[in-house]
């Protein structure tokens, strides 16, 4: 049983069934991210215990907590810094684990950048951000979720 879908356009090529499902999928939803495995994390039951635990393991950044940092709003230097440390864990990322860490560091960082300080600290756009930013905060513990919603906002002019 031939199980593709002829052409419209009679040239004889032929889609295959997978391919129709990957092209609606996509059209659905669009490519994956590399911040929706950081989104799918976040959104697991356990998920306030593991970002508290991976807070607490990643690398302090000249001194500073990272996550109280981000928190609080610590200066657009630290708050960079604390990106850069995001990008290199995420680079040399051993494990699953600290990849994710990697990846909320970096977008904490710069959800807090735009949430406390109205500035962008990565090459993405605002327009780019805000969808990003409001995913990650449906799926974030409150006071991390309350971080990416006013970034978001920033983001997109509402404040």
């Amino acid at each position: 049983m031939n199980n593709s879908t002829p052409n419209p356009s009679g040239s004889g090529a032929e889609l295959e069934a997978g391919t129709i499902t990957r092209l609606f999928r996509l059209g659905l939803s669009g490519p994956r991210r590399p911040v929706d495995a950081l989104i799918d994390r976040l959104g697991a039951p356990d998920s306030e215990a593991w970002l508290e635990r991976a807070m607490e393991r990643a690398p302090q950044v000249g001194g500073a907590d990272p996550a109280g940092a981000m928190l609080r709003g610590a200066d657009t230097d630290t708050l960079s810094r604390i990106k850069s440390t995001g990008k290199k864990l995420l680079a040399d990322a051993g494990t699953e684990d600290h990849r994710l860490t990697g990846l909320a560091l970096y977008f904490f960082a710069v959800a807090s950048a735009l949430a406390h300080h109205d500035t962008v600290i990565c090459s993405r756009t605002r327009e780019e951000l805000h969808p990003v930013l409001l995913d990650l905060a449906a799926v974030c513990p409150a006071r991390w979720a309350e971080l990416c919603t006013n970034a978001a906002a920033n983001a997109s002019g509402e404040r």
